[in-house]
């Protein structure tokens, strides 16, 4: 501990000496307030519109570096008390504009315009507003180069194909956004614009984007100009009632229906001040509408992690995320799913000067939680658990941050205890340094019956057990990474520890017990030919071992991507590795993995994906080196604007090394499909089949499930949902039998309305 009070205190010393310096050949936009009545109806005739600032002399950044765009752009800006007002026009021959009715942030493949706001300036955050050619909206959140999708928020907006083009206009609330408290506002902001075409899809934007600096948010422009304004915050009220009728397949094989049952949950969000909210939820319907894709796991050692998609959770994502790259052995400490059955949540989110600062509490009533070792991890299941987690994120000019989390679960008598420290700091504009660094205090409960499914496994110099016997004990876990990314190169230095003894009960951890030293190198050629968008050639190496400081693997990664005309990807990446695994070293390991997409039309896109491997078969008992194969085909077919079928088949297996005998062979078929009658209506059909046989063990699993649904949603919170889920699994003669049964049903209606104070 000492030693990382030394580390961070550096980190934090180094990080202040740096001082934001302004760029003064961005372009600068400034706005007056406007003179009339602007109506979001798509046409810009509104006396509102007469004398705002325009922005012109957009430039095409994808694929061309910053080249005179193909089509014309201009975008105006103005506000009044309530409202910041965009509009655009987007000139183009109106046969070539591409534009389907679909859901809300499903618009991705048409023509849009929109905007980055980063309305702090530090270029931490940006929040993002699209508008497609038929008013179809999109938003979300830029942190820092990656994107949130799942953020949501509410404007206003309209749109219409002219003969010129197409044009936008959208009214953005003050109440919808944050921004420092001062009478005169210095935001940044760039105008966009996707152009999607056979040959490639352009991205045309207002400042020219520098692909030698990495921070693609220190390179928005600026807006000036806007004074006097308050965030009018209102207390948003969000009851929802949730009905549910259930059946299921009993031990006579007789179908029957339980009864109905209803919950009523109550969700409220109140500003306190200008830049803080409390949220609470009572008895909330967190269930996933959107049924997870099944995953294959006969010879996965690890827990395995699904994304979030729960909106009370997805606000202040960019806040809670702290880490955890599935290719890097830095670790995810706020996994949210974690908490999985809650009957009370209460979330804080604000801001104190360049501090973000955020609370999550709930009492989740079904808790699972990961317990790590060397080689594998297991969930255990707890019931009843208490958690708190406490985050406060510092922003630092041009993109740089530093952070600090705690979190805390109590359950069965235990507690899961971690504190830390995360962070990014730009050296300068090609040299990014990150950092993590925790520490974890964990009690166990005394209950061996939660972990009776355990082995009995000693860990912490075999002073401690798996048994969850009541033993106290402390970890630690850091992360540090060095990248240098310029325009057609990037470096990437990371070293990583976790001690046996760490743990992470409100996060992801797939293993303990490791010490991680790697590094990657790419390089980027940017032909100018009209076949190559662009190639990446890549390769890295690296070493983990454990703290007996045995040798646990030996890795060697290649690949090459390429961006084609036609928009076409094709991807080929080499793994050979060397494991340790349960005490047995297996040589000779390699993965040869290939993708291919290709975007035909605007109606239809297919991709193709696999891999061929000898890797560790893990589940059997001694572990032996096998064949391994999967292979993955998928498409998108869109016959009309309205109706979309998106089919999926996933097939995966494991051969003997020597002979033609297998371990196992699974597949996964996935069709789904959605007619959307109009932008707020839609009809979703998920139908997926299942079927995983294990030859070693002689077991069978499969499954049959479809899930119906028809929504209606006006706006991002208030929804109307009526489906179904059925499930057909494997009859009663078992590993002989490949006859599926109505094992269970569920009807299911809910129905929320967001209601907003002024």
């Amino acid at each position: 501990m000492n030693i990382w009070y030394k580390i961070t205190s550096l980190i934090i010393f180094v990080c202040f000496l740096y001082s934001k310096t302004t760029d003064d050949s961005l372009p600068s936009l400034h706005v007056d307030k406007t003179k009339g009545e602007i109506l979001i109806d798509g046409h810009l005739d509104d006396t509102g519109w007469n004398g705002t600032a325009k922005a012109e002399g957009f430039v095409e950044v994808t694929p061309g570096e910053n080249i005179p765009a193909i089509v014309e752009t201009h975008a105006f800006v103005t506000y009044d008390e309530n409202h910041l007002y965009v509009s655009f026009k987007a000139f183009d021959d109106p046969e070539n504009i591409r534009a389907n009715v679909s859901k809300r942030d499903n618009m991705y493949r048409d023509d849009f315009c929109g905007i980055l706001l980063d309305t702090y300036g530090d270029a931490n955050r940006a929040y993002q507003f699209m508008v497609n050619p038929i008013g179809i909206q999109g938003d979300g959140q830029q942190i820092g180069d990656d994107e949130d999708e799942s953020f949501d928020m509410i404007f206003e907006s309209a749109a219409m194909i002219t003969d010129q083009g197409y044009q936008v206009e959208m009214a953005i609330p003050f109440s919808s956004i944050r921004f420092p408290k001062q009478d005169v506002q210095d935001w940044r902001i760039t105008f966009f614009r996707a152009l999607p075409r056979d040959d490639f899809r352009r991205q045309l934007v207002w400042t020219k984007i520098d692909r030698n600096n990495p921070c693609k948010l220190c390179q928005l422009g600026y807006l000036t100009g806007i004074e006097g304004i308050k965030a009018k915050r209102s207390i948003e009220f969000l009851p929802s009632i949730v009905g549910t009728q259930s059946a299921h397949l009993d031990s006579n094989d007789v179908f029957h229906n339980e009864d109905i049952n209803s919950d009523l949950a109550v969700g409220i969000k109140i500003p306190i001040g200008e830049t803080t909210t409390i949220e609470v939820a009572i008895n909330p319907d967190f269930s996933q509408v959107e049924a997870d894709v099944t995953q294959f796991d006969v010879n996965s050692q690890f827990a395995l992690s699904y994304p979030e998609r729960r909106p009370f959770f997805n606000e202040g994502s960019d806040l809670f995320n702290a880490g955890g790259h599935p290719y890097m052995p830095n670790i995810k400490p706020v996994y949210t799913r974690s908490i999985n059955d809650p009957s009370l949540a209460v979330k804080v989110l604000g801001r104190i000067g360049k501090t973000d600062y955020g609370l999550i509490s709930a009492v989740d009533e079904e808790t699972g939680i990961i317990v790590p070792f060397e080689d594998w991890s297991s969930i255990v299941s707890v019931g009843e658990s208490n958690v708190n987690i406490f985050r406060l994120k510092h922003s630092l000019p041009n993109s740089s941050y530093i952070g600090g989390v705690i979190t805390d679960k109590r359950y069965a008598g235990g507690s899961g205890t971690n504190v830390g420290t995360d962070g990014v700091y730009y050296i300068n504009q090609n040299w990014i340094f990150n950092w993590q660094a925790f520490a974890s205090i964990t009690t166990e409960p005394n209950d061996k019956s939660l972990t009776e499914n355990i082995d009995n496994v000693k860990f912490g110099a075999d002073s401690l057990t798996s048994d969850f016997d009541g033993e106290y004990f402390t970890g630690h876990q850091y992360f540090f990474q060095l990248n240098r990314n310029t325009r057609n190169s990037f470096l990437n230095l990371f070293t990583a520890e976790k001690s046996p003894t760490f743990r992470l009960d409100t996060g992801f951890l797939r293993q303990n017990h490791q010490r991680n030293l790697g590094m990657t190198y790419a390089h980027v050629w940017y032909p100018k030919t009209d076949a190559i968008e662009d190639i990446n050639l890549s390769f890295g190496t690296g070493r983990v071992w454990n703290y007996d400081q045995e040798v646990k693997e030996k890795w060697f990664y290649s690949g090459l991507d390429l961006d084609l005309k036609g928009r076409m990807s094709v991807n080929i990446s080499y793994f050979p590795t060397s494991e340790s695994y349960l005490d047995s070293m297996f040589t000779g390991l390699q993965h040869l993995m290939y993708n291919l997409r290709k975007n035909f039309s605007e109606k239809f896109t297919m991709g193709f994906s696999g891999s061929m491997a000898n890797s560790i078969i893990r589940y059997i008992d001694p572990p032996e080196k096998g064949k391994t194969r999967s292979y993955n085909i998928w498409m998108s077919f869109k016959p009309t604007d309205k109706l979309n079928f998106r089919p999926s088949i996933n097939y995966n297996e494991a051969q003997f090394l020597d002979n033609d005998s297998y371990y196992y062979k699974g597949q996964r078929f996935r069709l789904y499909s959605t007619y959307q009658f109009n932008q707020f209506l839609s009809l979703r059909f998920i139908v997926q089949y299942f079927y995983q046989e294990d030859f070693i063990y002689e077991e069978v699993s499969k499954s049959f499930d479809i899930h119906p649904l028809l929504s209606y949603q006006p706006n991002p919170f208030t929804i109307f949902y009526i489906g179904s889920s059925h499930d057909y699994d494997e009859g009663p003669d078992g590993y002989e039998s490949f006859d599926m049964f109505h094992n269970n049903r569920q009807i299911f209606l809910k129905f929320q309305y967001l209601f907003q104070t002024q």
